[in-house]
């Protein structure tokens, strides 16, 4: 893939996904683009969010305008691509978030698979979208604390950024999420795998 169709497939997604409800997508009601793969039950207003949330960072950051904080701002990136959801994944990051623990060192990915993990407190969330909101800003906001102006991950980045670094790595282009309602511990786990 060039860079020149890299990023039109960028701004073309990021069009297509901008939509007038609070610049996500919304599904048809009945839509569920899973229904083939048994256990896959994310309900497909999140996969939008999930998806929208994931590209929209990785247009910022591949256009050189994510935010850096002290650093200043990303470098342009010539060959992110868009992700798209996965179904067969889906089941998998289910799995993950029901045990309620987020952190990625008490989880495993399914092989082929990164993963990053987070727990949400449910007291700040009265709703799952703002929670899944929440918890991919913390992965995001990973940038401006280590920086990202070279769009080179190195160094502090595998350390500091490591959630960030998952979120734009240039070929990760198959994306899979889940949460789950922790009630014992009054939070919600987020949990996202991906792949090439």
């Amino acid at each position: 893939m060039t860079a020149l169709s890299a990023t039109v497939k960028m701004r073309s997604l990021y069009l297509l996904t901008v939509v007038f409800i609070g610049g996500s997508a919304v599904p048809q009601e009945d839509y569920n683009q899973c229904k083939h793969v048994p256990g896959a039950t994310v309900h497909e207003f999140h996969r939008l969010q999930f998806t929208d949330l994931h590209n929209k960072f990785r247009e910022s950051a591949t256009k050189g305008y994510a935010h850096l904080g002290p650093f200043g701002y990303t470098a342009y990136a010539e060959d992110m691509e868009f992700m798209s959801w996965d179904c067969n994944a889906e089941v998998e990051a289910i799995k993950l978030a029901k045990k309620c623990v987020g952190k990625e060192n008490k989880l495993t990915a399914p092989s082929g698979y990164k993963l990053n993990g987070v727990m949400v407190d449910k007291a700040n969330h009265s709703n799952p979208k703002t929670a899944i909101d929440e918890g991919l800003g913390k992965w995001r906001n990973e940038i401006t604390r280590a920086g990202l102006t070279s769009m080179l991950f190195e160094g502090d980045l595998k350390t500091y950024a490591s959630h960030a670094t998952k979120m734009l790595w240039h070929n990760n282009n198959k994306l899979a999420c889940a949460f789950e309602d922790c009630a014992s511990k009054n939070k919600y786990s987020i949990v996202c795998l991906y792949a090439p």
